[in-house]
């Protein structure tokens, strides 16, 4: 299975009405960077027992599960327009 192409991600404030971590993903797709909205709920953060820095610095591997789990070579998960309004909500299991 390929990598995910992350290549960068850094926590954000969540948006409002919106709880738990949010985190802005840069990806690398055919030689341009795209941006990903990534949503972990407060109900799902505790769920994990990990600190925030703990899920922040476990985030790659859990994105890479959720792709993993649910799409073929990914190019769903690129193309999908997570932005502010519509982000890639992850839960607990993905950070196991």
């Amino acid at each position: 299975m390929a990598e995910l192409p992350i290549r960068s991600y850094h926590a954000q404030q969540p948006a409002d009405g919106h709880d738990g971590i949010r985190w802005h993903v840069s990806l690398e797709k055919a030689g341009h960077e795209q941006q990903l909205v990534v949503d972990l709920p407060t109900s799902q953060q505790v769920e994990t027992g990990l600190s925030e820095r703990e899920l922040h610095e476990r985030l790659p591997g859990a994105l890479q599960r959720f792709a993993g789990g649910r799409l073929d070579n990914y190019q769903p998960v690129l193309g999908h327009a997570a932005d502010w309004n519509s982000p890639i909500v992850l839960n607990a299991e993905h950070f196991e």
